[in-house]
This record gives structure tokens, sequence and C-alpha cells, in this order.
């Protein structure tokens, strides 16, 4: 039985903070499209590779909500850093592919 978009959302966020990054990387579409402030990103592996470099910074994210909208999924999430940023409030749009395909922007 298929994940629901708020479960792989979740997934997604949870991989990423507990820097689970084979998890993470088996959650996204090897083509995946990432629309950053800095630049867009191109891939999946490039994407990961990406978040490794914040892994020495990140303790965890925490999941404020999830609001989910036909296969899309908005998730608010307190990004908790062992910086003097401490947690920063972050957001990320996700568009979760009908048959399986997962991307992100």
């Amino acid at each position: 039985m298929p994940a629901s978009i708020r479960e792989t959302a979740r997934d997604y966020n949870q991989a990423f903070g507990d820097g689970d990054f084979e998890r993470l990387q088996s959650l996204l579409h090897p083509d995946l499209v990432f629309g950053g402030a800095a630049k867009e990103i191109h891939g999946a592996a490039e994407y990961v590779a990406g978040l490794r470099r914040l892994a020495p910074a990140i303790i965890r994210n925490e999941v404020r909500t999830i609001l989910v909208e036909g296969n899309q999924a908005f998730v608010l999430y307190d990004f908790v850093t062992d910086t003097p940023a401490g947690a920063v409030l972050s957001g990320e749009l996700l568009t979760i592919g009908r048959n399986g395909d997962r991307r992100t922007w």
C-alpha cells in the first residue's frame, strides 16, 4: 500500500533531520528539481550532496505542520542547529508523484 502524501512528506523531512541520507535519497525522484534561494539544483544526487554539507550543523528537524493539497505538501518546520542561529523556521513545498515519483522544488 503506497504511503500517503503526508506520510511521505514527514518521512522525507525526518530522514533529512536525522542525517539518514540513504533513506532520504530513496524518497527522491532521481531527476528532481529543487529551486532554492541561491540556485536551482537538478538531480537527487546533487541535492543530497548539498544537504550532506549541512549535516555538521543540524541537530534535528521539528515539524510544525504539514498542509496537503492534491499531490503537494507544504512542510513548515524548525531546522534546529547547533549554531548561534539555533532553530531556523523553514518551509518546503513538495510535489509527490501519483505513481511513486517524488519531486521537490
